[in-house]
Order: C-alpha cells, then structure tokens, then sequence
C-alpha cells in the first residue's frame, strides 16, 4: 500500500531514516499510514501540515485507551520533528505536540516474588503446538527472563538480539537494535553467562541454524507479543499486583542505585557508568527511575543528604530512557 496524501515523499524518506537508524516497526508502519490516510480524508487539498492537523490526530478518542493513544501518535510527533529538521519550515508550520507524560508505577519486585517468579518460569508447561516449538518455547523462557532481570535490558533488544551479538566465550552482549543509534555492550554475570551458554547448546539441537539468540517461528526473532503473554501467566502466579516484563528494567536501575549505599566510588561516577551500561543518552535517563517510585528516592535521599538534589533532580518525562 503506498501513501496517498500530500506528505507521501516525506513519510517515505522519514521511514528510510528511521529504518537506517534501526528504530522502525510495524506498529510504526501502520500508524502513519493511518495518519496519511487521515490527511487524505480530513484535508484532501491541503498542501501545508499544520497545527490543527496534527492536533486533531493527537486527540484521544473518547473510546481510547491512554496508552493505545500514546503508541498511535508517537511516530507523528516524531514525523513533525524530523520535517522541521529536514525539511524547513516551507512544508510545516508546527509545534510538535508534547507527549503525554505516563502515570505508570513500575513495581517494586522482592526477593521472595522473584524467587517465586523463576520457580514458575521453570516449571511452566507449554501444551500446544508442534513438539519442536514446545521444547524451543519451554528452554527459552526461563533464560529470557532472568536475561532481563539481571541485565536492565529493554525487552526489545533482548528479543533482536543476534547470534552473532552474545559472545559466549567472554560473556559480552553487543546491543544494535536500541532506542538510540549507538550500539553498546552489556558484560554479563557469570551465573547469567553459564545459562545462556547452556541455552545455546540445548537451543541449538531444535533451531541449529538460528539468526536469532532467542529464535521465534522460522527464521524470526521471538514476538513481543509471546514474551508479554508468558510474562502475564507466570506473574499470576506470583502476585496479583500488575506488572510488565519491562519493569525489571526499573528494577535493574533501582537495585544498582541501592547497592551503592557504602561504596568507595562517588555516586555521579557509577551512575554514569550504569548509564552508558543501560544505553541512556545522559544520567537523567537513569535519574528518572528514582522519580518513579518515590520511596526509592526516600533511600537515596537519606544517603546523598544535600547532594540529593544534583544527584537526582526533578525529571519530567522518560523519552531518553
């Protein structure tokens, strides 16, 4: 299908620059092409992207959900932002909208929920499909997690991740598919290193010829949508509070934070090193987790005394986490 509306060239060159920089998809996809076809319907004769335009998209319907409204208008708040740096103020007269801020509380996991979170994933059974898919879905599940639990990865860049990214025989992740442009490295532990050299072994006798670490059907990395569905189901077992696979991203932030407590090091060098570990543009991407949960912030208060508010200052929104 191509677009159709007055911005059709430069949608197309926007999707170029977000493919070549590695950050497209197809919720992407299918939300500017609904964003186009919107233009052709609501202004057929227009030829200049303007505010009201842009507004109108953005309004959530009365039926719409916050977060599906969030994910709809996202890649055209950044549509507007990459036309006015690449293309002038001649084809847009707007201000990008600002992006509704979440009200999401990650949850604070204890040690007992994840010992009880890793006991699930260890024993949950997987009753359909093929025997092929079941072992490969049954061996990947217990690895994946514990994978994002002690690492700090984003789900998506553990779902992209390559054979060729995870070398085994030094326990370096090297992380292409990200938020951001710059490829980055995570060390794993040592624990974290001898399960995925196992995965990789056992893994390998049902997928030999595999493109991706943690494979989906045919030669496709595992969905999002399977590793959120296996999330929900493990979680009920565990709690009844809500939590999402990406919270233990919060978590890794949180309990890194924490641990530094009686360290010889100064507060602002490891935060910058857990930073660059997380793949933050700058430290108020990490800052931001602390913001979240307000008794986290209670904690590091207490400990950093008046040097709390350089260390962690008000942030407002989390685009750079």
């Amino acid at each position: 299908m191509k677009f159709t509306s007055f911005l059709a060239p430069q949608i197309e060159d926007y999707i170029l620059f977000r493919k070549a920089s590695m950050r497209w998809n197809d919720s992407y996809s299918a939300n500017m092409r609904s964003f186009d076809a919107y233009c052709v319907k609501q202004y057929p004769n227009t030829t200049v992207l303007t505010d009201k335009m842009v507004s109108g998209w953005c309004e959530r319907n009365p039926t719409e959900k916050r977060n599906s409204c969030r994910a709809r208008i996202y890649c055209v708040i950044g549509f507007v932002d990459y036309l006015n740096n690449h293309h002038g103020a001649n084809l847009t007269e707007v201000v990008p909208p600002k992006r509704e801020p979440r009200n999401y509380v990650p949850h604070a996991y204890t040690q007992e929920k994840m010992d009880t979170f890793f006991a699930e994933c260890d024993r949950i059974k997987i009753s359909s499909g093929p025997i092929s898919e079941r072992k490969r879905k049954h061996l990947t599940i217990p690895v994946v997690f514990r994978l994002l639990y002690s690492t700090g990865m984003r789900p998506v860049e553990v779902r992209m991740l390559k054979r060729a990214d995870v070398r085994l025989d030094n326990g370096v992740v090297g992380i292409e598919v990200s938020k951001g442009y710059d490829q980055r490295y995570v060390v794993l532990h040592d624990t974290t290193l001898a399960l995925m050299v196992q995965y990789d072994r056992l893994i390998s006798s049902v997928c030999p010829n595999r493109t991706h670490f943690f494979p989906g059907e045919g030669d496709s990395c595992m969905p999002a949508r399977f590793l959120t569905d296996v999330f929900r189901r493990i979680w009920l077992n565990v709690s009844d509070a809500y939590s999402r696979p990406y919270d233990f991203r919060h978590n890794y932030a949180i309990q890194n934070i924490n641990s530094w407590l009686n360290a010889g090091l100064s507060y602002h060098q490891k935060l910058v090193y857990l930073s660059k570990s997380m793949g933050h543009r700058d430290v108020d991407g990490t800052r931001y987790y602390y913001s979240l949960v307000p008794v986290m912030a209670e904690v590091l208060e207490q400990q950093a005394g008046a040097s709390f508010n350089e260390l962690i200052p008000e942030v407002h929104n989390e685009e750079s986490i």
